[in-house]
């Protein structure tokens, strides 16, 4: 009881986040899945199903970011507010649609500016990977 407790109580600090987020952003972005890949190629069975809502959420996930590092090479700050599929009955009776909620998109001016981060060499890298992979 204790545990499930905690996780709703970090599920409402979430929700809390996501809503101040949502209320303060002068663009949000919904993200949906029409689901056209699974319903032309799920018929071919319960694997095919499975490998196309696969597929169509790798390809949301990368248009996702894809958006997000755009927005980031034009000076605008975004967050990718996941947990509001918990409201996707709401969000899609307010903009009228029937569809897949992936997420929402927060889009605005950054209240701060992240600190640059130092990339390292591609030599350091190949390293690291033939560390890894145990390679001398």
């Amino acid at each position: 009881m204790l545990e499930s407790k905690k996780m709703h109580i970090g599920f409402n600090i979430l929700m809390k986040d996501a809503s101040a987020t949502i209320r303060n952003a002068p663009v949000l972005i919904a993200v949906f899945n029409t689901g056209a890949i699974t319903n032309r190629f799920g018929k071919f069975g319960r694997k095919y199903r499975g490998i196309c809502e696969a597929y169509e959420c790798q390809s949301i996930a990368a248009s996702i970011q894809n958006m997000c590092l755009a927005a980031s090479v034009i000076g605008l700050g975004t967050a990718w507010i996941g947990i509001a599929v918990f409201c996707e009955k709401s969000i899609n009776k307010l903009l009228k649609v029937k569809l897949g909620l992936e997420a929402l998109i927060a889009v605005g001016i950054p209240d701060e500016k992240p600190i640059p981060v130092s990339r390292k060499s591609m030599e350091e890298m190949m390293i690291t990977f033939k560390c890894v992979r145990g390679e001398k």
